[in-house]
């Protein structure tokens, strides 16, 4: 019940990386052997990589890369035309 009440928690912080791998936490026998500093370093990780990833992202969705890439497809074709 602890555990359960825990996880909705995470999900209502919006930690929702850390959620589901504290849930996979749970399910393996192998996380047990470590210690708890190791096991919470692990689940700070994967919201941390997680947020990261989220914002790059948004930050390549926002961008202007079709642009980008269009004008060096077009330099290309015009250098081999010379």
């Amino acid at each position: 019940m602890l555990t359960e009440n825990t996880v909705n928690k995470l999900y209502e912080m919006r930690l929702t990386a850390m959620a589901k791998a504290f849930k996979d936490q749970l399910t393996d026998p192998n996380f047990s052997k470590m210690s708890f500093e190791d096991r919470f370093g692990l689940l700070v990780d994967q919201e941390w990589s997680s947020r990261k990833n989220n914002h790059l992202k948004r930050l390549i969705k926002h961008a202007s890369f079709h642009n980008i890439l269009f004008s060096v497809r077009r330099s290309r074709l015009e250098r081999k035309d010379r």
